[in-house]
């Protein structure tokens, strides 16, 4: 799907008023199939809009609408390679986005390097979704806050780096 063709796309990533006043943040999801973006789609909260891909071309531009956005990248053996290097170019260049890696249980052994490249969280089941719909749905809330102006500081430093974790 072209971001022209997607339905959460108009010229800004959120497509309707009531999305930005309710600060919709997107999970962004590449995938081949769409069976990740599905499971996580039925267990989505109203605050999060699920936004699927199928090329990293498309990702890079939604990512450019919204830095602070989630994103979960399938993990499949014939583009391993692909996914590494998406994932380091996510924490290079997108720090405020949380890359979530999306496995089958037979590659669970790139969970490590997928975390040293910066994955925040490697899962290897579609049972195991509500994980990352609750890192999306804490990522979101501590993106909501970093980016709402406030008239007087009133955090410490400590708690401002706390509340920028993903997992704040």
């Amino acid at each position: 799907m072209h971001t022209a063709e997607c339905p959460a796309w108009n010229g800004e990533l959120w497509g309707t008023t009531q999305d930005r006043t309710m600060n919709r943040m997107p999970l962004i999801v590449y995938e081949s199939t769409g069976d990740w973006a599905a499971a996580l789609g039925r267990r989505l909260p109203r605050d999060i809009s699920l936004i699927e891909t199928r090329s990293l071309a498309e990702l890079w531009e939604y990512l450019t609408a919204a830095h602070s956005a989630t994103v979960a990248l399938e993990l499949r053996a014939d583009r391993a390679d692909t996914v590494l290097a998406a994932v380091v170019r996510l924490d290079r260049e997108f720090p405020q986005a949380a890359a979530v890696v999306l496995a089958d249980r037979d590659l669970a052994a790139w969970e490590g390097i997928m975390r040293e490249a910066g994955a925040v969280h490697f899962i290897t089941s579609p049972r195991r979704t509500d994980e990352v719909i609750e890192l999306a749905r804490r990522h979101t809330a501590a993106a909501t806050k970093r980016s709402i102006p406030s008239g007087e500081e009133t955090t410490s430093l400590e708690d401002q780096i706390f509340a920028s974790m993903p997992w704040g």
